[in-house]
């Protein structure tokens, strides 16, 4: 019974790799998104026993890099998981605050596919970095002091229009799906 249970769960990993390769990404933000993907792809998508992405996690990446705040929607529709958070840009003039961060959200169904979800959060006084939206269903926030870019790569139309409409928020207690 091991045994099925592992070649399962190696046949799941093996079509969520699949899947991540027909995820297009912007010109622009390739080299970053290609390693995250890269990685993604060697570790099978896999972040369930991650710390990292609970309240208590997320909360002590913001203390330890203080900066932008860490916008993320309050609800998330079905099926999605966050995968990464990072502090990507930082003002070395400003006592390395960090001015931009990145997040990422991925879904595999097996009709759908895989899609991947990227929430760039940047300084509203400085909104170039994260760049436009990238594709069609792509939009922008703002949030405060932060200006919140959301890129939508092969998710499936509901999804699209559950993503359009969602609250965000940089208060973690106000997020529903963390633990």
């Amino acid at each position: 019974m091991h045994r099925n249970k592992r070649s399962s769960k190696d046949a799941k990993k093996k079509q969520a790799r699949e899947g991540l390769r027909g995820i297009r990404i912007a010109p622009y933000r390739s080299t970053g998104s290609l390693f995250l993907l890269a990685a993604l792809l060697a570790s099978g998508c896999s972040s369930d026993d991650d710390n990292r992405f609970t309240k208590a996690g997320l909360l002590t990446e913001l203390q330890k890099n203080p900066g932008v705040p860490l916008a993320l929607p309050r609800t998330l529709p079905s099926g999605y998981k966050i995968i990464s958070a990072e502090a990507i840009v930082r003002d070395l003039q400003r006592g390395n605050r960090v001015t931009v961060r990145q997040v990422y959200f991925s879904s595999y169904t097996a009709e759908g596919g895989a899609s991947l979800v990227d929430v760039c959060i940047e300084e509203l006084a400085k909104p170039d970095l994260c760049g436009p939206p990238s594709s069609e269903g792509s939009f922008t926030r703002q949030l405060r002091d932060a200006h919140i870019v959301v890129n939508l790569n092969a998710v499936a139309p509901h999804a699209v229009n559950i993503w359009n409409n969602a609250t965000f928020t940089a208060t973690l207690s106000e997020v529903t799906w963390l633990k």
